[in-house]
């Protein structure tokens, strides 16, 4: 569908005013990087060090390495600066998003005021600015997840080669990127299920994507089989599963010292090595799970209500004093504009619109993903563009409610 002029103009307008809101922050936000930033930019700079991806504390695999291989160290050889590059690439990525959301708009079947909305509210969604600043991988991996639902889409009207094959690449640089992301395969095979084609079609068509993802991604998994000793992606899974399943867990991310190992983990860390320790702490989890069943079946339930609950926290440090708290609290309004329409969407309009029940399932997809580990804020940012998109669909279907009871009757 080529665009009119006057959406092509609109459309223009709001990308411009979106790349005005980004550099802004970038210029007035006084940020120094902390916690996993400086993993990722250690890792940046050890391998133009020439010492390989390795993070400040000597881990091989630790961290996704997708973020500093396809972002950080690409953009600092053009910029010649990792920070400078980074948030460059972090203001070209959320423009990339916002276009995205206007044609996963178009492809859900909103109308041209739903189709603007979307990339509208995403443009000024004010987590956006601050994580133009950032260097994490969140702006990174909501594209690719976006990018992926707008294919799981179009695979659900069609299945064809191509979108297979993008689906594939999509997958490996998520799988590389943040493994959260690998939850969207769920909602992928649901869609294939309820395609049109034969069986066997969708089956192989499965296949193809997970196939051509585990391609892409075998150089790393072979990196790693030499380097720490196993073919996998990271090595955090079981670091990361005990934090959020132990005697002490409370859902949200904890310290290794908080938990019931405490201190030992850094001789453990020693003694085991990066990968076996991490092994080491999966069995932990695990044994925890099983002899408390009913302990983590509610923590997993709290945690679903963590992911999603309202951004009332408080930053670190006075921030800004008054101006961060007026933000703050524009960004609560926000994020409750964003789910109260997105909910209006899926008790209005998904009873009538498949894809709009699609996109709810990628969005329960990657919550459930957490429910397993734990909740941090910025983890629910690479699937606010998807939100943002039903937000927009609930505008448009509360608006069409409008008109057909009131405007239509006078």
């Amino acid at each position: 569908m080529k665009l009119s002029k006057l959406e092509l103009r609109w459309l223009l307008l709001i990308l411009l005013a979106g790349i005005a809101f980004r550099l802004l922050s970038t210029v007035y936000l006084k940020h120094q990087p902390a916690s996993d930033e400086l993993a990722y930019l250690s890792m940046a700079e050890n391998f133009l060090q020439g010492n390989g991806i390795r993070d400040g504390l000597g881990n091989w695999a630790f961290y996704n390495a997708g973020y500093p291989m396809f972002i950080l160290l690409p953009f600092a050889y053009l910029f010649g600066d990792l920070i400078l590059g980074a948030r460059v690439a972090n203001i070209f990525l959320g423009c990339l998003s916002i276009l995205g959301c206007y044609y996963l708009a178009r492809e859900i079947g909103l109308g041209l005021f739903g189709r603007l909305v979307s990339s509208g509210v995403y443009s000024f969604y004010l987590p956006t600015g601050v994580y133009a600043v950032y260097i994490a991988k969140e702006t990174l991996l909501g594209l690719l997840m976006l990018l992926v639902a707008y294919l799981t889409i179009r695979t659900y009207k069609h299945i064809s080669s191509l979108n297979v094959i993008l689906l594939g690449v999509l997958f490996a640089g998520i799988a590389m990127v943040g493994n959260a992301g690998l939850s969207l395969l769920l909602p992928l095979f649901l869609v294939l299920f309820f395609a049109p084609g034969s069986l066997t079609r969708r089956f192989f068509s499965g296949l193809a994507v997970v196939s051509i993802a585990a391609v892409l991604v075998s150089p790393w998994l072979v990196r790693n089989l030499e380097v720490v000793g196993a073919p996998v992606l990271n090595t955090n899974g079981g670091f990361n599963l005990y934090l959020g399943n132990n005697s002490a867990a409370t859902g949200y991310f904890m310290s290794i010292v908080d938990t019931p190992l405490g201190n030992d983990w850094q001789q453990l860390r020693r003694s085991a090595g990066e990968f076996e320790s991490g092994n080491i702490l999966k069995k932990m989890a695990v044994d925890w799970i099983v002899e408390n069943p009913t302990s983590f079946l509610k923590l997993a339930i709290k945690k679903a209500f963590l992911f999603w609950w309202p951004p009332t926290h408080q930053g670190q440090g006075d921030g800004g004093g008054g101006i961060e708290r007026v933000v703050r609290l524009l960004w609560l309004g926000q994020f409750l504009f964003i789910v109260a329409f997105s909910l209006v969407a899926l008790f209005s309009y998904a009873p009538r619109k498949l894809e709009v029940l699609f996109l709810f399932f990628i969005v329960i997809s990657y919550t459930a993903v957490h429910m397993v580990f734990y909740v941090i804020y910025r983890y629910r940012e690479p699937i606010m563009p998807v939100v943002i998109v039903l937000c927009a669909a609930g505008i448009e279907a509360s608006i069409a409610w409008y008109r057909s009871k009131f405007i239509n009757v006078l």
